[in-house]
């Protein structure tokens, strides 16, 4: 039987990478949402389409392809950190010539590119030159869903060094992040607001796909007061209370994040009816008839959330 891993194991400790720049503001979502009945049928069909592709090819190629995942992950990052399909959106370019805007080696982000390219993200023609495509242009400025920054939060330096810290999980149970860092994810957020900063609007982004669905199902107008734990910016809350007039509303979140969140609030009209509460759940709760914990309680194990 192989040995067990050992309990500690050395990482590279280079110094920290800044994260770049968050879109300034995200374009509204169509209020429209397909039903629930065809969502489930496009993802349905995805999982078959991807199935049937898998099963006609030997096992090798599709388990390749995945243990290549943290490559993408940080080819994406870079592609959404240096604003590659902006630029493109403006025209079709070479490497070089984006290489020059961005002051970066031109035949590495060529390489990264073709790469993405060969993925289905871009696509190079024959002269050299890359263009936007259907999937690239969601890495787009002020895209509603945040893609952009969802790509720089997974490709950070501090997200992937955890990660290639799983090994020091799988021995001991703790938590790879706090073993790697001496301190949680939030407290992490709290001394580099950069990352901070970018991790808010990945969730802002996700969110915001998800807001419309959950106004529609569930019976918030039975209520007076919500209260939304770990509610971020207030993504979530402002969409629900601009659908129920009569409802007030509570945000609870760290004191960084809540100082951006008079922007969204007052944009979605509700600021007057969102009382701000800057804190942290595990400590105190305000009162209030309902509570949301949206992606909360998967950041703990089973234990500790019981």
């Amino acid at each position: 039987m192989p040995k067990p891993m050992p309990y500690a194991i050395d990482l590279p400790t280079p110094e920290r990478i800044p994260m770049g720049a968050p879109s300034r503001s995200l374009k509204p979502l169509k209020s429209w949402m397909p039903p629930g009945f065809a969502v489930n049928f496009a993802f349905g069909l995805r999982r078959l389409l991807i199935g049937l592709a898998n099963s006609i090819v030997p096992t090798s190629l599709p388990l390749f392809e995945k243990s290549m995942g943290m490559m993408d992950t940080v080819m994406l990052s870079i592609a959404a950190r240096y604003e590659i399909a902006d630029m493109l959106e403006e025209a079709p370019q070479s490497a070089e010539a984006m290489a020059s805007r961005q002051g970066i080696h031109s035949q590495t982000l060529h390489r990264v590119l073709r790469a993405l390219a060969s993925r289905g993200i871009f696509r190079l023609d024959s002269a050299g030159r890359f263009h936007n495509n259907r999937l690239s242009r969601a890495l787009l400025k002020a895209n509603a869903t945040a893609n952009r920054e969802w790509a720089q939060y997974f490709g950070s330096q501090s997200n992937m060094l955890a990660w290639l810290n799983l090994p020091n999980t799988m021995a001991s149970g703790a938590s790879s992040f706090d073993q790697l860092f001496g301190m949680t994810v939030w407290d992490w957020f709290e001394k580099h607001p950069d990352e901070q900063e970018m991790f808010a609007h990945s969730m802002m982004g996700v969110t915001a796909l998800q807001a419309p669905i959950i106004v529609r199902a569930y019976p918030f107008g039975e209520i007076k007061t919500l209260c939304d734990i770990g509610g971020g910016r207030g993504t979530l809350l402002s969409e629900i209370l601009v659908h129920h007039k009569n409802l007030q509303g509570i945000l609870l979140d760290a004191p960084g994040v809540l100082q951006s969140a008079d922007a969204l609030l007052k944009a979605k009209g509700v600021a007057s009816r969102v009382e701000r509460v800057a804190g942290n759940f595990l400590d105190r709760i305000p009162l209030a008839d309902a509570y949301i914990l949206k992606n909360i309680f998967h950041d703990w194990d089973d234990e500790f959330c019981s």
